[in-house]
């Protein structure tokens, strides 16, 4: 792969990952990568940057050569410009589609076994981390795909960024009546009790995080019709909160982007349109 003249924070993701199979066993691993110039995201941008990374971990940024200890192997990256690893908000990293020109992504998804899906979801893994994203918060899967794919890449079994996946996304029935006995997809919850046993189910999967479907919209489909109530989404958020997870709410109208706010909701997600504040009345003069 050819380097561009900014070397951004794949270079350091990628030293990380190397090591992982050092960390297995226990062994030391300490490496020093070297820049023209690093921006450290605090306002400095840093000449003749040294990082020391010890067991995938950045353990000094300095300029001082005699910091580096004794032994440690170096990396010449001093023709380029290195970066802090970004960071990716919003992935769907198990999505995977032939790129199709023209065709909205969910209707190119054709891989329903989660084998396949998570082996082949590994090419979008490798694209990420290649892009300089080092960190992702994955806000929606299937079969708990994304707690798989978050695990394979914490044992070096599957280059990818770090993940913090909140397994199924909760959203309301959408579909017709289903004879008794037929299970319900999971992440369907309505109501507030049902709420409170979905957002648990997915702490007792692995969730790092809480997703919650409030409103329609995705893909080609551009509506924002709210669909949990204020109370369901209090809920959804006292529960995350207990437990110590953050809560992310969907909403592409303002009516589900305003009530995830009321709720407690520490984030918004894609929030379309803006919320505007309401408006003073004032009466006509007699």
């Amino acid at each position: 792969m050819r380097l561009s003249r900014t070397a951004i924070a794949v270079l350091l993701a990628l030293v990380s990952t190397h090591v992982l199979a050092q960390e297995k066993t226990g062994a030391k691993s300490i490496k020093a990568v070297r820049f023209g110039k690093l921006w450290d995201a605090k306002g400095k941008v840093w000449t003749n940057a040294i990082v020391v990374i010890e067991n995938g971990k950045v353990r000094a940024v300095t300029t001082d050569a005699s910091a580096i200890p004794a032994g440690t192997e170096t990396i010449d990256l001093s023709k380029y410009t290195g970066l802090p690893g970004l960071i990716d908000a919003h992935t769907h990293m198990t999505f995977y589609t032939d790129e199709t020109p023209g065709v909205p992504l969910l209707k190119q998804m054709a891989n329903p076994v989660p084998a396949v899906e998570v082996f082949l979801a590994r090419k979008g893994a490798l694209r990420t981390l290649e892009a300089g994203v080092t960190t992702v918060r994955d806000l929606g899967s299937d079969q708990y795909m994304d707690i798989a794919m978050r695990d394979l890449i914490n044992r070096g079994e599957m280059v990818g960024p770090r993940m913090f996946v909140c397994g199924y996304g909760l959203y309301i029935t959408a579909t017709s009546f289903r004879k008794e006995g037929t299970p319900p997809a999971g992440g369907i919850a309505d109501g507030a009790p049902e709420v409170l046993r979905a957002v648990r189910q997915q702490i007792a999967a692995g969730a790092d995080v809480i997703k919650m479907y409030g409103s329609t919209g995705t893909d080609d489909d551009v509506t924002g019709f709210e669909t949990y109530t204020l109370e369901e989404m209090k809920a959804a958020v006292e529960m995350a909160h207990r437990f110590g997870k953050k809560i992310a709410i969907h909403s592409y109208g303002p009516d589900g982007a305003r009530d995830a706010v009321r709720a407690g909701a520490d984030g918004c997600k894609p929030s379309s349109h803006a919320i505007s504040k309401p408006r003073a009345k004032h009466s006509k003069p007699a």
